[in-house]
């Protein structure tokens, strides 16, 4: 995962949080980039899903209010409607972010997101008085860094594009994630 997430980092890497959006692919519906965090960023939300991986050291990651302190291998998704502010723990820290637009659910992962679990459930805001993320602390799992890397890798591979690959490798890490039943 170190040597994909290098190749993340020279081609998409976050100097400015506001303009992250802008960055986003034209008519693609999934992004990942990677970053270091050696300071704070401010409060800020996205108009995209967002699932961001712990590949290195830990993060204190703010949620609307709430604390998460994330290790290696920790996984948090959140929504559109989510507040967030990452606060600097250690400066060793790398992260990877997968940014979904809404599209793909209305495409490829179409009957993933009509499925009733948890996740197809939160990606459909179907989840009153529930918190705007879920936290999956998976540092201990085997099979989520596999994952990671293999979407990297893909993305990486294809010229940093969407492709079909991409997407089913997210879905199987949705469908780990179910099965972890770790989601706090």
């Amino acid at each position: 995962l170190k040597h994909n997430y290098n190749e993340l980092e020279e081609h998409y890497f976050i100097h400015d949080i506001q303009k992250l959006s802008s960055g986003f692919p034209e008519r693609e519906n999934i992004y990942i980039l990677g970053h270091e965090v050696t300071e704070d960023f401010p409060l800020h939300n996205h108009d995209f899903f967002e699932l961001c991986y712990v590949c290195q050291g830990e993060v204190l990651n703010v949620i609307d209010g709430v604390e998460l302190y994330m290790s290696r291998g920790d996984i948090v998704l959140l929504n559109k409607n989510a507040l967030q502010e990452i606060r600097c723990v250690n400066e060793e820290t790398l992260i990877v972010n997968v940014c979904i637009k809404d599209e793909l659910f209305e495409r490829t992962l179409r009957e993933f997101v009509l499925d009733q679990n948890p996740i197809s459930e939160f990606l459909r805001y179907e989840n009153p008085g529930r918190e705007k993320y879920m936290f999956f602390p998976t540092g201990y799992s085997r099979n989520i860094p596999v994952f990671m890397n293999n979407m990297v890798e893909e993305y990486t591979q294809a010229g940093f594009h969407q492709t079909f690959s991409l997407e089913a490798w997210l879905l199987f890490l949705f469908y780990r994630l179910l099965e972890s039943g770790n989601s706090q």
